[in-house]
């Protein structure tokens, strides 16, 4: 799920910490370019609204922390173990 909009973003994680929901909350890092790759596999309408978004969307994820961002550009069984070791498992 991508979340473009912060306040959207925060608004969903603050109510759910405000009542004591653990929540591990990662996201997978890919590079623009990447991201402009998948986009483009997109029917028109999709592809056309993701464009629109894409500076602002990685222009917010630059402000998050470190801790949550996951590098998506290793392979799938490392990415699960990372994920596991970040929440203690």
């Amino acid at each position: 799920m991508t979340l473009h909009m912060k306040f959207c973003f925060e608004e969903i994680f603050k109510s759910l910490e405000v009542r004591n929901i653990e929540v591990h909350r990662f996201l997978l890092e890919v590079s623009k370019e990447e991201l402009i790759r998948r986009l483009n596999l997109r029917n028109d309408v999709l592809k056309k609204w993701g464009l629109s978004h894409l500076e602002d969307e990685l222009t917010f994820f630059d402000t998050l922390p470190d801790h949550e961002k996951i590098n998506n550009q290793q392979n799938p069984e490392l990415v699960v173990q990372e994920i596991l070791d970040k929440v203690g498992k």
